[in-house]
């Protein structure tokens, strides 16, 4: 580190004091962050005994060595939320106590503009990693350094990833070229380009990959998806390598790095499905007039609609069953594309840092796969439609008796709309970056809304044709899936406030 020009290192708490004292002889120094991480305003609060038991030894190691004198206070939590400064405020009236102003106390958070608690601490350091294009690192960094009411504000984490057997080149994307490109860019506008509000460090993510020390060899809570980012690999650098000990040491600040081949399309298995939902529902469209029949019913004349499934009973089971699969196959498409799009979004990647190991890791790893988020998804919606569309057929038993596709076809018919916004997905892989999250919201909330919409049309033509008493019609309302659901996730919001509102804020102040 020293030959590349490293002046700092961000890691965790050094205890080896023959190691502290190689860095005191060299002039390195450690940022140590303590083990206090992706915690809520809350959970700082409660942390705050640890967290004190944790500086004590730490401030005693400063006192012998100058490299040991930076202390990160805690790492990704909620410092958007002002109750999490009580959590800095004990710490550093702590500190100060016991050494002074020898020793510099900083925290790292993903809150640019809504940071609430920089001016308590020495320095706040920015993660801005995995920030694509440059531009949006800029961006980030612009916004920070203009709005974040800090003494001083840096970079805890800058770079993005690297696939290991990715072909070489730059035009690969996540190959150890454009790796080296990307920090050559970004390190380029901050040393040179930059000529105000420079970052008062940049610490490059990260020297070296080494999963040997987590609880589980395939869990890792700071990168859940276990990818790599060091600048070194197998005892040797990689071309990011040469970019930053060319600029740290001054050498070189301009570099060379083949183009290579250009990846071959990559096709997307969601908007494969897209297109086949469409043409299996044009196809069924072309071929069976009982659908063309229901559809000119239902959009000009809802009496005849009802009339026909009063009259239409085991008839009208296998087009249910045809409108089912397209729906559920259509709802499993959008998961698919909505997780694809914010897989790399702090909120789900702090969600998966909460989770239990195991079930982060199975999760981590159906993101991979996006045809099992789709079966998974379609499979779980097919099942909620058909159990109460059971529900419904039960409850119509004792005034007139509905067969299961006759509430079938009452069920799934009016949530046609869901293929528009199918179709609205299927155009995600061509919108920029910056809107992408917006359009995920846009479709989340129209999917909510539509099926909302479509149990009240649904209980309406039930009721209408079934002639269930008004009470029966509200239990009908009350045991559908969707609403029992919203009613568990308002029982756990009660729970889990605080995560919540840090998911939240990431969602939105981030």
């Amino acid at each position: 580190m020293k030959q590349a020009g490293v002046q700092a290192v961000r890691t965790g708490v050094v205890r080896n004091e023959q190691l502290l004292t190689l860095a005191d002889t060299l002039g390195l120094v450690f940022f140590q962050d303590i083990p206090i991480a992706f915690l809520t305003a809350e959970g700082l609060i409660d942390s705050l005994p640890r967290a004190q038991r944790l500086v004590q030894p730490l401030l005693e190691r400063a006192r012998r060595h100058p490299s040991a004198r930076h202390v990160g206070l805690a790492r990704l939590s909620d410092t958007s939320d002002p109750a999490a400064c009580a959590y800095f405020e004990t710490l550093v009236s702590d500190i100060r106590q016991e050494v002074g102003d020898t020793v510099s106390v900083y925290y790292t958070t993903m809150f640019t503009s809504a940071d609430r608690c920089g001016r308590i601490v020495d320095l706040v350091l920015v993660d801005l990693r995995d920030l694509e294009p440059v531009s949006q690192m800029r961006t980030r960094w612009r916004v920070a350094a203009d709005s974040m009411e800090a003494n001083a504000v840096g970079i805890a984490a800058l770079g993005t990833w690297v696939l290991p057997a990715a072909n070489g080149g730059l035009r690969r994307p996540h190959s150890e070229e454009s790796h080296a490109r990307y920090l050559e860019t970004s390190l380029d506008w901050f040393f040179n380009a930059l000529k105000q509000d420079q970052p008062a460090a940049v610490f490059v993510y990260r020297w070296r990959d080494d999963l040997s020390g987590i609880a589980s060899p395939g869990h890792n809570p700071e990168d859940p998806y276990l990818r790599s980012y060091g600048i070194m690999a197998n005892g040797a650098g990689r071309a990011a390598y040469q970019v930053v000990e060319g600029f740290y040491t001054g050498k070189q600040m301009v570099f060379a790095f083949p183009g290579g081949e250009a990846p071959a399309y990559h096709v997307s298995w969601a908007i494969l499905v897209g297109w086949g939902i469409l043409f299996m529902l044009g196809l069924f469209y072309a071929t069976s007039p009982r659908m063309r029949q229901m559809i000119q019913r239902y959009f000009l004349a809802k009496g005849f609609y009802r009339d026909a499934i009063r009259e239409g009973r085991g008839m009208l089971l296998g087009l249910a069953s045809v409108f089912l699969t397209g729906l559920s196959a259509s709802v499993g498409m959008l998961g698919a594309v909505i997780l694809e799009t914010v897989r790399d979004e702090p909120a789900l990647v702090m969600l998966f840092r909460w989770l239990p190991t195991r079930l982060a890791d199975v999760l981590v790893e159906l993101l991979n796969q996006p045809l099992m988020v789709i079966l998974l998804i379609g499979s779980v919606y097919a099942f909620s439609l058909v159990l109460w569309s059971t529900i419904l057929s039960a409850m119509s038993r004792r005034r007139y008796p509905l067969s299961p596709g006759q509430v079938m076809m009452l069920v799934v018919w009016p949530r046609w709309p869901i293929f528009l916004l199918m179709v609205a997905a299927m155009i995600m892989p061509t919108i920029p970056h910056e809107y992408s999250m917006r359009m995920c919201l846009v479709l989340v909330v129209g999917l909510v809304i539509l099926t909302l919409n479509a149990m009240v049309r649904s209980l309406y033509d039930f009721t209408t044709i079934a002639r269930v008493p008004p009470l029966l019609s509200i239990a009908a309302a009350f045991s559908n899936p969707l609403v029992l659901l919203l009613v568990i996730i308002a029982a756990a919001g009660t729970q889990f406030t605080p995560e919540i509102r840090y998911l939240w804020n990431l969602i939105t102040l981030v």
